[in-house]
């Protein structure tokens, strides 16, 4: 498996800043490893940067879960983690238009798009 494409991400704020998915770990570099977590138990399947907050962002799981990780309060664990859903969510997209954030999560089972 090629794994140079499960996700790569840059960041809307700081374009050296990326986060890199791979399998069960994610990696956010900026010229230089940040930050990376131990093996997580869920397989990560997207990630995506607050269009807003610099130092925020999504990280989505097989097992249907969210975790928003805000790494300038922590960087040890996700500042919460959410369940979505029972099936995997696959994709990950946030746009920030007239001041509100749009979140599109798509699964095996939905597509479900909030602001």
């Amino acid at each position: 498996m090629d794994v140079s494409n499960l996700a790569r991400k840059n960041s809307r704020k700081f374009s050296s800043f990326t986060i890199h998915v791979l399998f069960h770990l994610f990696f956010v570099f900026q010229s230089g490893s940040l930050l990376h977590t131990a093996p997580l138990k869920e397989k990560i399947t997207d990630a995506e940067w607050s269009p807003t907050r610099p130092g925020v962002f999504f990280i989505s799981k097989q097992n249907g879960s969210i975790d928003i990780w805000d790494i300038v309060d922590r960087t040890h664990a996700p500042s919460l983690s959410q369940s979505i859903s029972s099936s995997a969510v696959t994709y990950l997209n946030i746009k920030n238009i007239s001041c509100k954030q749009f979140f599109r999560l798509k699964s095996s089972r939905f597509i479900f798009s909030f602001s």
